[in-house]
């Protein structure tokens, strides 16, 4: 469950009324909630009324749905805000169709609210809208719409967020990237063809999401196209493809993973480095320090250490000593956990 900083500093004596109602909103939107889950739970003792007992009806509540739509027509926009977020803790469809027109509010976090609370409820209605919202001028209202079509998990997202990595810069791992990649990696089958046809984009920020995303899918179908995408002429491509074959684990890419050991490719070892160390292959330690050496990061030495094969321990610990970092031994129970050497994928 997200959270939302309603009081971001400090607060004018004007708008301090708003900011408790929207607290009270808040909070009686998850007790109702949360009253409706503690329903399913309990399992009270039937008892068998007297025959001569009336039926009794509980006083209607106030419905907090139609509370929460109105509230997003009002003036304050931190109201509206709270109103949105609000309505996707409660998940009802009826919410819908004001969210959808509430991505078009003229303040932008009450649109990013709308488009998060959207992939909470996860109406298919909502997907044409929020594919609409991957061209929002704010970032963050782009990264939640691009969330919330993952949660939706409707085919009908895929191509438009291929295309709005175009849009961003998305070579490392920006909020941008994350939210595209794991919004493909979510919709899953249906977005693996059309990220196959991603890795021949001319774009190399295309191709670097595609091969990530179907990394994360481990979809059999990716297998040889990604094989195909290790000579990619770009660099940072080769390296996120042969991360990618080494987190599906097919064992098409054992041989070709393999060969870029052989040819001293560091910058694919490096990117493979948990494949090399599963497969435990013999002949590949030395290949695997020289690219620790060469494009080693933290998690990497970190994985060496613990990998239980003596060569990669010393070479962890010299890179850390020659990148300022300080080795810490913790007591704990016996194992040193952790991806081992020859272990398998």
């Amino acid at each position: 469950m997200k959270t939302m900083s309603i009081i971001r500093g400090w607060v004018s004596p004007g708008t301090f009324a708003t900011v408790c109602i929207a607290l009270l909103i808040l909070v009686l939107t998850a007790a109702c909630a949360q009253e409706g889950e503690e329903a399913l739970t309990e399992s009270p003792t039937p008892t068998r009324p007297e025959a001569t007992e009336e039926p009794t009806q509980s006083p209607r509540r106030p419905d907090q749905v139609e509370n929460l739509i109105a509230a997003l027509q009002d003036e304050d926009p931190r109201l509206r805000e709270t109103a949105a977020s609000g309505l996707g803790l409660l998940g009802d469809a009826r919410a819908v169709e004001a969210l959808i027109a509430a991505l078009e509010d003229e303040d932008w976090e009450v649109r990013l609210e709308a488009a998060g609370a959207l992939g909470e409820i996860g109406d298919a209605g909502a997907v044409e809208p929020l594919i609409v919202a991957l061209q929002d001028e704010a970032s963050d209202v782009r990264e939640e719409a691009a969330g919330a079509l993952g949660e939706i998990g409707d085919a009908r997202a895929v191509e438009a967020l291929i295309a709005a990595i175009e849009i961003e810069d998305v070579r490392f791992e920006t909020h941008a990237q994350k939210a595209l990649r794991e919004a493909l990696g979510e919709i899953g089958d249906a977005a693996v063809e059309p990220l196959i046809a991603a890795l021949q984009d001319e774009d190399p920020q295309v191709r670097w999401v595609a091969a990530s995303a179907l990394g994360e899918i481990r979809d059999a179908r990716a297998v040889e196209p990604l094989i195909a995408a290790l000579q990619d002429e770009d660099s940072d491509v080769r390296k996120m493809t042969a991360r990618a074959l080494g987190e599906i684990g097919d064992a098409r890419a054992v041989e070709p993973l393999l060969a870029a050991s052989r040819n001293g490719d560091l910058e694919v070892v490096a990117a493979a480095y948990r494949f090399f160390i599963a497969r435990g292959e013999p002949g590949t330690e030395s290949t695997l320090i020289d690219a620790l050496n060469a494009h080693g990061t933290r998690p990497m030495a970190e994985t060496f250490l613990k990998c239980g094969l003596s060569q990669l321990e010393e070479a962890a610990r010299e890179w850390a000593s020659s990148h300022g970092y300080e080795i810490i031994s913790i007591a704990g129970p016996g194992g040193g956990g952790g991806l081992q050497w020859g272990s398998g994928q």
